[in-house]
């Protein structure tokens, strides 16, 4: 199985959260334009939305990554095996 755990990095209502969640074709969040002056993708906040809406939500990282290895450690191979999505952290999306 291809994939992977995810930890969505985001600006929430009482500053940053975070998500978790595992996906495949996470690649779906970036683009499609490219932003010059910040050299970073824009997000595609729709993809966004639909590969996170319904995962876990922290506030605290650590909290999350102590999660994301819980979900992790139920799959045989994980392509990405666990990242940490920070691009989007002044994003507002929840």
């Amino acid at each position: 199985m291809t994939g992977g755990v995810y930890i969505l990095k985001y600006k929430g209502v009482h500053g940053l959260e975070y998500r978790v969640t595992y996906a495949s074709h996470i690649e779906s969040i970036y683009g499609p334009n490219y932003n010059d002056d910040t050299m970073s993708w824009e997000c595609n906040s729709a993809e966004a939305h639909k590969i996170f809406k319904n995962a876990l939500r922290f506030e605290n990282y650590n909290q999350a990554l102590e999660v994301a290895n819980k979900i992790a450690s139920s799959y045989d191979y994980l392509e990405d095996g666990i990242m940490t999505i920070s691009s989007f952290e002044n994003v507002k999306l929840f």
